[in-house]
């Protein structure tokens, strides 16, 4: 009778153990991965953003209007395509976002906050943004920003030393000009 070989129940457990082991350590590295690459994606939206705004000045002598909603981008897609669309914020939209931070989440794009229409928010030692800017910079001066993989806006710099969710926002200074539009809806 010829014998058969078959795995024992200790093998199959331990197997399967091994497998569980290796899933563990992946899923968390696939994870942080994708958090990488979607910080990576918001920085060079934002240099991008800042670029498209550099080139609107050049053209108009004055960067555009700040607005509040959803079209912020409209001036540098239309009618001379700065952008070839408008740039999404990859952390805003996310499920529980508002329930974690408080805000309405339907704006879903980087924003532009010209200091000139906001210098009332700029003192406010939550956002930090003074650092950001010096006082020889301050006027005619302005940042894009970003939510954070926390769902922190506004807040103080990301930094992904304090682990890749911790608390701060994106922003990028955009270069002093002589001007800004003001927008009147």
């Amino acid at each position: 009778m010829p014998s058969r070989s078959s795995f024992t129940l200790i093998e199959l457990l331990i197997v399967t153990a091994i497998i569980g082991i290796l899933v563990a350590i992946a899923i968390p590295n696939l994870l942080h991965a994708q958090i990488r690459a979607k910080v990576a994606a918001t920085q060079s939206d934002l240099k991008m953003l800042v670029d498209a705004m550099q080139q609107y000045y050049l053209d108009n002598n004055s960067y555009h209007a700040h607005r509040d909603t959803d079209n912020q981008q409209f001036p540098l897609t239309t009618p001379v395509p700065y952008l070839n669309g408008f740039l999404r914020d990859r952390f805003q939209g996310l499920p529980d976002m508002a329930l974690r931070t408080g805000f309405d989440c339907s704006r879903s794009f980087y924003h532009w906050i010209p200091y000139e229409t906001h210098a009332h928010i700029w003192g406010d030692p939550w956002r930090r943004w003074d650092s950001v800017l010096d006082d020889a910079h301050r006027k005619q001066s302005g940042l894009v920003d970003g939510w954070g993989p926390a769902g922190i806006r506004g807040g103080p710099r990301y930094d992904p030393t304090n682990g890749l969710i911790s608390q701060g926002g994106f922003f990028r200074l955009v270069p002093k000009g002589t001007k800004v539009h003001l927008y009147t809806p």
